[in-house]
């Protein structure tokens, strides 16, 4: 059996059964092909590798590779010997003991309080920036059909409310980006205020609270969405947000609207990547005391040790986990002006209690 096959049997189960995402399935399908490619040179089979075709393996890999990249590929050949040796094929696998690069783990780099707001505050004010006009029943009542607009006009602020709503989403419940435009319409719950997350990371489906300032801004994006729909591309109709073509929108697209929003904010745009604004998430949670084992549901982490490199802040915990999330206590309509003081004076009361971590001021819009 060439070892090519075995590599794509090994890429198979890693991806439909055990649920690899696909950017570990791809990665791991890359070095596994390198790992080929060397045994093929040096005349070893497949399941007659030593330790010193490892060592090799790590010396080619060295040049030009991040110490990251170098472990990330001896995980890749470990997880594929160790796959076959449950299958009975492979009875010693003591040459994997190879000690591999030291990788340290940078710290996760995610926005204060005060510069999320900065940044989500201004692009909530996206469409004040000479995109259209509100209609005469108000924003809540977005002109879905644009008239008396041209298409370019009618299409650019279709985006704006677009890149307004998944940013809000973004941080309001901290989605991995490949979540974020997997999502379908009915994965939203406008009810329940939460959003369905199917066939996350480990292929696991879980519901995550979504708050309300980023209902809001989903809700007048979806007054907007017909705007984008492309009739000719059926299988994207089902897509939460769309390309400017009409068809599901791009990873790519999600990072190039963020780097623009923080430029515009004067937060420099590349003071943090979309996975920035999930550690923002996780951070904020943990800096107002919200239980790490319910962030870790949120986040959809397989295991808690993932989720505690959030905790090199003090904390203190709070009664109630998501409500001290910044982004879920801000304006209600349907609360009244006592009842929204009263809110924003306890998370801010509560906030003072954290040790070591100073008060964000106004954390709500007045």
């Amino acid at each position: 059996m060439p070892i090519s096959n075995e590599v794509e049997v090994y890429v198979k189960h890693l991806r439909d059964i055990e649920g690899a995402s696909e950017n570990t399935v791809k990665a791991y399908g890359s070095d596994l092909s390198r790992w080929a490619a060397l045994l093929a040179r040096r005349g070893v089979a497949c399941f007659e590798a030593s330790r010193d075709d490892l060592k090799e393996f790590m010396y080619e890999l060295k040049n030009g590779r991040a110490n990251s990249s170098i472990s990330r590929a001896i995980s890749a050949v470990r997880s594929f010997y160790r796959f076959y040796q449950r299958k009975g094929l492979i009875k010693d696998a003591s040459f994997l003991r190879v000690k591999g690069p030291k990788v340290v783990k940078p710290k996760p780099r995610f926005l204060t309080v005060a510069e999320t707001k900065d940044l989500l505050d201004f692009s909530l004010e996206a469409p004040a920036r000479g995109v259209g006009q509100e209609s005469e029943g108000g924003p809540a009542q977005a002109n879905a059909l644009g008239v008396g607009m041209g298409r370019e006009e009618r299409v650019r602020e279709a985006v704006e409310a677009r890149d307004t709503g998944l940013l809000e989403l973004l941080y309001s419940s901290g989605l991995r980006v490949s979540e974020l435009v997997g999502l379908d319409l009915d994965d939203l719950g406008f009810e329940d205020s939460r959003v369905l997350v199917r066939l996350g990371k480990g292929g696991k489906d879980r519901l995550v609270p979504v708050g309300k300032v980023a209902l809001g801004a989903l809700s007048k994006w979806l007054g907007l969405r017909g705007r984008l729909v492309d009739a000719g591309k059926a299988g994207a109709k089902r897509a939460l947000f769309l390309g400017v073509m009409g068809g599901r929108l791009h990873v790519r697209e999600v990072r190039r609207v963020l780097k623009k929003r923080l430029t515009e904010a004067g937060l420099g745009g590349d003071q943090i990547s979309v996975h920035g604004l999930r550690h923002s998430f996780a951070t904020h949670l943990l800096e107002a005391g919200a239980d790490l084992k319910a962030i870790q549901e949120m986040l959809g982490h397989a295991s808690l040790a993932t989720t505690e490199r959030y905790t090199h802040l003090n904390l203190k915990a709070l009664k109630s986990a998501y409500l001290a999330h910044p982004r879920a206590i801000l304006e209600d309509e349907g609360a009244s002006e006592e009842e929204k003081k009263a809110l924003r004076v306890l998370v801010e009361k509560e906030l003072a209690a954290l040790e070591g971590v100073p008060i964000e001021k106004n954390l709500s819009r007045e």
